[in-house]
């Protein structure tokens, strides 16, 4: 039995739409996204170290316990020995 609309979480109403927008997909839209999933898995790589100093930058301040300051020293001792440039 259909849950009703009212009775489904956030996620569960969001993961609904997404699915339905793929089920209304043509033929050749369905092929594309596909092929754009598929070649998205192939070309993924590892989180680097400047991935995550971004990560801590945009974090910053919301009450994580990881300040502005803190950020810059981990950016600046990164580096100084070399792991990130900039």
């Amino acid at each position: 039995m259909k849950k009703k609309n009212c009775r489904m979480t956030e996620s569960e109403r969001l993961m609904h739409d997404r699915a339905v927008m793929v089920r209304k997909k043509t033929d050749e839209q369905l092929c594309e996204y596909l092929d754009s999933l598929a070649h998205h898995d192939s070309v993924q790589e590892e989180p680097s170290i400047a991935d995550f100093i971004d990560l801590l930058i945009q974090k910053a301040g919301t009450g994580n316990g990881i300040g502005k300051a803190t950020v810059e020293k981990i950016k600046h001792f990164a580096m100084n020995e070399g792991f990130i440039k900039e």
